[in-house]
């Protein structure tokens, strides 16, 4: 089954701690709520706006979830972000990154070819979708079949990344990679202004000043702050000297040169 990891918690922690005072305070309506199906719809009451409707659905092998725009003064509908994930029990599902990233180019696609239809607070209503499904859907319990919709802020927030040509686009969090965690952009804590990404809690909860990107124990090798940091990337550290990746595994290498 899946553990809910740190990152996860805090992004909807910052999802709903980022709204600004003049931002309203969205509704969700849920229409389906099964084991197999979820529907729904999420709208902040604006009449000049735009809503957003939700519709996951699973056969054996495949959850498809849909979210779809719809703007309230032009009638106009746009199926914004698609995405089709293996129906699986497993925390890790393979090739999720590149899953994403392909569903963020697609959305990237339609918000260039929509621009007009797609309203000012979509990426709002976007933003709030994740906390209002998660306390809204507690008797699923642990199941892709309904984060599949929580996934698709990270769609949406990689394909602005993608429009404003970011050098990175999104960054698995390490807690899915080992296999302990839901998946994740942590660009979205970044850019959602979480506390790491001024400062770095450890799994012992100590608060610290801001660590870098390239310090031992941070996992990842980058510039500015340390988005993420854990006992286990610090071992790793200071064990492989040499390592193209955040976690080298069996290849890692150590020391002069690393050849």
């Amino acid at each position: 089954m899946f553990q809910y990891s740190l990152s996860f918690l805090l992004l909807l922690a910052a999802f709903s701690s980022s709204l600004s005072a003049s931002s309203k305070a969205a509704k969700l309506q849920l229409d389906r709520l099964d084991m197999n199906h979820i529907s729904g719809l999420i709208h902040d009451g604006q009449p000049d706006a735009c809503s957003l409707k939700f519709d996951v659905g699973a056969d054996k092998k495949y959850i498809k979830s849909t979210v779809t725009t719809k703007n309230l003064r032009t009638g106009e509908t746009i199926e914004l972000t698609t995405l089709t994930l293996p129906k699986t029990i497993r925390r890790v599902i393979p090739g999720m990154r590149n899953t994403i990233v392909a569903a963020a180019a697609n959305t990237s696609r339609m918000l260039a070819g929509h621009a007009g239809a797609v309203c000012a607070n979509v990426a709002e209503l976007y933003a709030q979708l994740p906390n209002l499904l998660y306390s809204q859907t507690n008797e699923l319990g642990r199941s892709q079949v309904r984060y599949s919709t929580m996934y698709h802020t990270s769609i949406l927030s990689a394909a602005q990344r993608l429009q404003h040509n970011a050098s990175s686009v999104c960054t698995t969090s390490p807690e899915h990679e080992l296999g302990i965690g839901m998946f994740m952009c942590l660009e979205d804590l970044a850019e959602h202004k979480t506390p790491s990404s001024t400062t770095i809690f450890s799994n012992s909860r100590t608060k610290r000043a801001c660590m870098k990107g390239s310090a031992r124990g941070c996992c990842g090798n980058y510039s500015g702050c340390c988005i993420y940091s854990h006992w286990f990337c610090w071992v790793h550290d200071a064990l492989c000297d040499c390592c193209g990746s955040w976690w080298c595994g069996w290849q890692c290498k150590k020391g002069k040169g690393c050849k």
